[in-house]
């Protein structure tokens, strides 16, 4: 990940390009790591982390 790109960003472009379909598993497993290590998250974080979240049907 490139140093002068912000998180929210960097969180953005890796899971924007990728199936709809997995959003939902990227963004649960982002979460589990982030709460393993007891990162916390940006405001654009959580945005990106509930826009995918927004897509899931199920």
């Amino acid at each position: 990940m490139a140093t002068n790109v912000s998180r929210p960003e960097a969180l953005a472009a890796w899971w924007g390009g990728r199936r709809p379909g997995s959003w939902r598993e990227i963004a649960e497993d982002y979460a589990h790591v982030m709460s393993v290590f007891k990162l916390t998250t940006t405001d654009g974080e959580k945005t990106a982390l509930a826009s995918m979240l927004d897509t899931c049907t199920n």
